[in-house]
């Protein structure tokens, strides 16, 4: 069983309603992370989207989903 990664609230529209997306190099198929052990896979690309604005968020720290959970979670 994983343990939920929890996202913060958009920092746009205070929404919850977010989800740590990774898309697959291989493949362009895109699914969301809910697990602590997802976030270590550097063979995908990662970004947060907000489901209520629609904003997508995409780190300039780097690509992979810890990289991008980080930042997200990490912001002022």
């Amino acid at each position: 069983m994983s343990n939920a990664i929890n996202l913060r609230p958009c920092p746009f529209c205070g929404s919850a309603d977010v989800n740590l997306v990774c898309v697959s190099g291989a493949d362009g198929e895109e699914r969301c992370i809910d697990g602590e052990e997802e976030l270590n896979d550097e063979s995908v690309f990662a970004f947060v989207h907000c489901h209520s604005c629609g904003i997508d968020f995409i780190s300039d720290a780097g690509r992979t989903p810890k990289d991008v959970f980080e930042a997200w979670n990490s912001r002022a």
